[in-house]
């Protein structure tokens, strides 16, 4: 809907910003650093408010977008722009066109932020179908983009569209439209007008332009069934989260022009935790809280780790193993490779484990079904007469969990008897 909007004679698309809306936090945080506890700074002394500060920090940005929009024009020219060329979109810059339009959907987390920045913007929610959305940024990649997970796509989907109820709710029709994706593929030309007229300019034809092709949207396959009743009991709660939000917000299409204070507050309340989140203050609190997290994580898995070579110790049994007459410098239980090796028939293994001979990590392979441990043993273990401890080891610790002993019999003695 940016680049359509874009299209008229008064309006300048711009592509996704991502720095505005954090803007409108850091302002805040600026003002802050710049006044408290400081009598004699020059926003304390010039009695600069914090709402004044931050229409300020509006101006300057929009004088910086009009300043630069032949800039930006002259860039989308350049080869590597080329495919997103056409003879539907038209990216130009007239005198008339003094009001900029931004697309960046994180907008929604910060309407209260911006407003305080843009006291007299207006913001177009597009509700569209979950579904369509999620199976678009899974297949971001068709654009140059990384390709979301799918939980992280639908997750996605409800945070974005989840804020934009609740600025609707908050201020209301009169600062907030809600416009429908499925409008715009059955009349576009309506949904246009209805877009036009509530940020005040005269319905063009030319904004029907960018309709007749995909601006920045993935090309790929779409999904089957979107309807609300094949996904709302979705075994996936992330699934039919979003859908129960589509529904809601489907049911309740009537919207009041002035907001509520419930909502509002709420809304407030949301705004001053983003803030805080990138005030140093909040920046400290998070830092130190990820310290204490990190390091319950580390307790906790030595915790898991114990408990569960404690539990392999104790279920770990030996029923029988072999050869148990291994000779000095001779070969045993030879294999298809040549090497010599030993079998440990066992019970209660159930993930795979290191095996040494004497402090040497032996080539271990364990059964499918942890019934059998084959290892193989170099000659050089074996060349003299001796007594060697052959220890089980878990993985990840190197704890013991299991130990026999191999006696290595002198060979004249194997002479003897042979």
């Amino acid at each position: 809907m940016g680049w359509v909007l874009g299209q008229h004679t008064k309006i300048f698309p711009l592509e996704e910003t991502h720095y505005i809306y954090r803007l409108s936090c850091d302002a805040v945080s600026q003002h802050e650093l710049g006044t408290k506890g400081l009598a004699r700074s020059f926003l304390a002394s010039a009695n600069i408010s914090r709402r004044s500060y931050c229409v300020a920090a509006g101006v300057s940005c929009n004088d910086l977008i009009l300043q630069s929009r032949h800039d930006i024009v002259e860039s989308a020219k350049l080869p590597q722009h080329a495919a997103d060329a056409s003879d539907h979109v038209k990216f130009c810059v007239t005198p008339d066109k003094n009001r900029w339009v931004d697309a960046t959907p994180e907008n929604a987390h910060y309407v209260y932020s911006l407003l305080r920045m843009f006291p007299k913007a207006k913001f177009i929610h597009i509700l569209r179908n979950p579904k369509l959305v999620a199976s678009s940024l899974m297949n971001f990649s068709g654009v140059g983009a990384n390709d979301y997970e799918e939980e992280n796509a639908y997750n996605t989907w409800t945070r974005l569209v989840g804020a934009c109820q609740l600025a609707e709710k908050a201020f209301g029709s009169e600062v907030v439209k809600r416009i429908y994706f499925d409008d715009i593929l059955t009349d576009p030309e309506s949904v246009v007008r209805e877009c036009l007229e509530f940020v005040g300019e005269e319905y063009q034809p030319d904004c029907l332009g960018p309709f007749s092709l995909k601006v920045n949207s993935s090309r790929h396959k779409q999904p089957q069934d979107i309807s609300i009743e094949g996904n709302i009991n979705d075994s996936r709660p992330y699934v039919r989260n979003a859908f129960k939000l589509y529904q809601e917000l489907l049911q309740n299409k009537d919207l009041k022009n002035k907001g509520d204070l419930k909502s509002l507050r709420l809304c407030k309340q949301k705004d001053a935790d983003l803030i805080f989140s990138r005030s140093q203050k909040g920046i400290d609190y998070i830092n130190g809280d990820r310290a204490r997290l990190l390091a319950e994580n580390s307790r906790l898995q030595a915790e898991s780790l114990k408990l569960k070579v404690e539990l392999m110790r104790a279920r770990l049994k030996v029923i029988d193993w072999g050869p148990q007459a291994v000779y000095a410098g001779q070969p045993f239980n030879a294999q298809a490779n040549g090497a010599s090796a030993l079998w440990i028939k066992v019970s209660g293994l159930e993930e795979d484990v290191d095996v040494e001979l004497g402090g040497t990590l032996l080539p271990t392979f364990v059964a499918d079904d942890f019934s059998v441990i084959t290892v193989e043993v170099s000659r050089s273990l074996t060349s003299i007469p001796c007594a060697i401890p052959l220890t089980f080891k878990e993985k990840e610790s190197g704890a013991v969990v299991g130990e026999l002993e191999l006696s290595v019999l002198p060979f004249a003695k194997h002479k003897m008897f042979s």
